[in-house]
């Protein structure tokens, strides 16, 4: 591994690695002026083993030092709160690869399998995203983020709730710059080749993440399988949800606009407000816990009817086995909507034979 940038090393303590992944790795450090917490993204080029290594990690410095700026410069414009700050940024791909931005706690990622979202919060987000992704092309010459997953997105708590922030705009499409993007989170890549300015290349990304949070976390590939119309087996979503994947997650030249998908999500927005809806029927999370906490009374059953030699109960269980299996098959295939009767009646089975 290359040396810490001098810049890095002078201005902040290193306290732990959060990541490398493949020409970057990053750090969480502390400021030894204030003590407050930042992110440190350091650029190895030597990593990618391209003629054009230290030309991808150059690009990558502007689009940071871009959105930096704008930031900075146009602050009171609406979205820029959705963009994560940025602080510093190296001089070149040579003696400063360098990026610090300020720490947010959780990736959507990781928050995601931390709780369960309301429908009101999963709006929230994929419209915070959407902001800062507008501010950025509204104030800069970025005009594709190309690489929108969970991964890139961040969620702040604060006594209003939660807050979206976008990030990580290093390989952002430019037109200014003749470098190929490099693809890091391919399952949430759109149909075409590569990014343009079209402002509908992150849609499909956005409408991809809104129908695995919706719906569920297998249902993204079965789209990009299948196409768009997949969506309307799954009624867990509600309709209008439904059809803003749709339009989302279709070919390019049939897919809305970000600033359609903008004000589809500002519609919703208003209609779930009117309605009083605030909650799924059924919290992905909450069914795994179930199902977790079933399938172990299961295997309880299971070794006490084996220690005890019990013959009736043994044969229960196997007359209840394939209902087992079939449950295990639907949550593997993602088909969630299916489990609830299924497992509702394996939990009365298990009742009886206990």
């Amino acid at each position: 591994m290359s040396p810490l940038p001098l810049y890095l090393e002078r201005n902040y303590r290193k306290l732990k690695r959060l990541g490398s992944r493949f020409y970057t790795d990053t750090y969480l450090v502390e400021g030894k002026r204030d003590g407050l917490l930042y992110v440190a993204k350091v650029f190895d080029a030597t990593r990618l083993e391209r003629h054009d290594a230290y030309a991808i990690v150059e690009a990558a410095l502007e689009n940071n030092r871009m959105v930096k700026e704008a930031l900075e410069i146009r602050s009171y414009k609406k979205g820029s709160a959705n963009v994560k700050k940025i602080y510093y940024v190296g001089q070149d791909a040579y003696a400063e690869p360098l990026v610090i931005t300020e720490f947010v706690k959780y990736s959507l990622e990781e928050y995601k399998q931390r709780k369960a979202l309301s429908l009101n919060e999963i709006i929230k987000i994929l419209l915070d995203t959407s902001l800062g992704l507008k501010f950025v092309f509204d104030n800069t010459d970025l005009c594709a983020h190309g690489d929108i997953c969970p991964d890139n997105i961040y969620i702040l708590e604060n006594e209003k709730g939660i807050q979206a922030k976008v990030g990580d705009f290093d390989g952002a499409s430019n037109p200014k710059f003749s470098v190929p993007p490099l693809l890091l989170h391919a399952k949430y890549k759109p149909p075409e080749d590569k990014p343009d300015c079209s402002r509908k290349y992150d849609v499909y990304s956005l409408g991809l993440i809104l129908s695995e949070l919706t719906i569920s976390e297998a249902v993204a590939e079965e789209i990009k399988l299948k196409g768009p119309m997949i969506v309307d087996k799954y009624h867990r979503a509600p309709p209008e949800i439904r059809e803003l994947i749709k339009k989302s997650v279709t070919f390019k030249d049939y897919r809305i606009t970000l600033d359609e998908f903008i004000e589809e999500l500002k519609n919703i927005k208003a209609n779930i407000a009117k309605s009083g809806i605030r909650e799924f029927p059924e919290s992905g999370i909450d069914l795994k816990r179930e199902l977790k906490a079933t399938f172990e009374q299961f295997l309880m059953i299971m070794e006490t009817c084996k220690i005890k030699k019990d013959k009736a109960r043994a044969k229960k269980i196997k007359e209840i086995f394939p209902k087992a299996r079939m449950i295990k098959e639907l949550w593997k295939k993602g088909e969630k909507d299916s489990i609830k009767d299924l497992l509702d009646s394996l939990k009365k089975d298990l009742s009886q034979i206990s």
